[in-house]
């Protein structure tokens, strides 16, 4: 099973015209070189990171300085003022 860093590293190879083709192996759910769901999450990431929005891969989140991980997050996004969490 490949890292996050190592998904991270390969969808920011991917330009717009490589995203349209993942977009249409993940609506025909057939993602080969992905873990299921995986592929959605960092697709939808990349595509604002394209449009020149600061964004921050998937990451998990413990609480109270605790060593067990309780929820990931799959992403945020920062467009001028505005900060999202993205969740899906």
């Amino acid at each position: 099973m490949p890292t996050s860093k190592e998904y991270e590293d390969h969808i920011q190879r991917m330009k717009w015209p490589r995203l349209k083709k993942l977009w249409e192996q993940i609506k025909a759910r057939n993602t080969p070189d992905w873990d299921q769901g995986r592929a959605f999450e960092y697709l939808v990431i990349r595509m604002f990171e394209l449009d020149d929005a600061e964004v921050r891969w998937p990451y998990k989140v413990s609480l109270f300085g605790g060593t067990q991980d309780v929820e990931e997050i799959d992403g945020s996004v920062r467009c001028g003022s505005h900060y999202c969490l993205v969740l899906l």
